[in-house]
């Protein structure tokens, strides 16, 4: 129970963005970074590291490097997590972090518990601001998927995949001249995962496609529409919408497409976001 109880938290800690107390902007320490002008110190950095690290085997320097910059990039994404908490206006109590952490300690017993803070190198202020922060990322992953609940816009679409806009431009005449989209798509689409159906992405809801602007190309136009080329990473597509409608999701998709539209939110709150490192 105790080692898995560790690795969980230490997973959903890390995955969280909540990794350590928030820095103090007045503190004479060094900062590693800055966002949007709030500062993290150099030493909530190395704080961070040295837990994530301490029980992990000996790394090579390229894995020390890509391991400093994941948890740069974390303890980044929970300031602009908690700069988003602040603007709207949510709230931790003390309570419901005491409640987490009582039921941790019932879990582990009062003398593991004690045990288990200092193995991890956490002070009770330490745990109780990685708890906040926690709670915080989920209201924050909440609110921004709010409307994935009950019923939610979809569409059903299919697609060819090619790769160049002339051979696009070849399969739009083929179909002009009456040609069977289906049979087209399994005779040449690029697109192993559909092309054996015709084509068919089934329906989706905005966020579920890999590419979002070939999702938002098949919301946009009317059931019956051909669209084309699309440009994307993985070539030039020829669109078809076939269906719309307001459906439910169910829970098997609920909880990647959840996952899904918060990392690209939390994506898109990094690139908008004015951020200074000084490594």
């Amino acid at each position: 129970m105790r080692p898995a109880l560790i690795l969980l938290l230490g997973m959903m800690l890390l995955a969280n963005g909540a990794l350590a107390q928030d820095a103090d902007p007045t503190a004479a320490e060094p900062a590693i970074a800055s966002v949007n002008g709030a500062l993290i110190s150099r030493g909530e950095f190395e704080q961070t590291l040295t837990r994530i690290t301490s029980d992990a085997p000996a790394a090579t320097a390229a894995d020390s490097d890509a391991l400093e910059l994941e948890v740069l990039n974390a303890l980044v994404e929970r300031e602009l997590i908690s700069q988003f908490a602040e603007r709207q206006n949510i709230r931790v109590s003390d309570r419901e972090i005491e409640a987490e952490i009582e039921h941790l300690q019932e879990i582990l017993g009062e003398t593991a518990w004690s045990g288990w803070l200092a193995d991890n190198l956490y002070s009770e202020a330490d745990f109780r601001a990685a708890i906040h922060d926690q709670i915080v990322t989920g209201r924050v992953r909440d609110e921004i998927t709010a409307n994935l609940h009950g019923l939610v816009e979809h569409v059903h679409a299919r697609h060819i995949l090619v790769t160049s806009p002339t051979a696009a431009r070849a399969v739009l005449i083929s179909l002009e001249n009456g040609a069977d989209f289906a049979a087209l798509a399994a005779q040449v689409s690029l697109d192993v995962t559909s092309k054996d159906v015709g084509g068919d992405l089934g329906w989706f809801a905005r966020g579920e496609l890999l590419d979002e602007s070939l999702a938002e190309i098949a919301f946009s136009t009317e059931p019956g529409a051909v669209t084309g080329p699309v440009a994307s990473s993985l070539g030039y597509h020829i669109l078809e919408t076939l269906d719309k409608a307001h459906r439910s999701i169910e829970a098997a998709r609920l909880t990647s497409l959840i996952e899904s539209i918060f990392e690209r939110w939390l994506t898109g709150q990094v690139q908008a976001a004015e951020i200074i490192f000084n490594l």
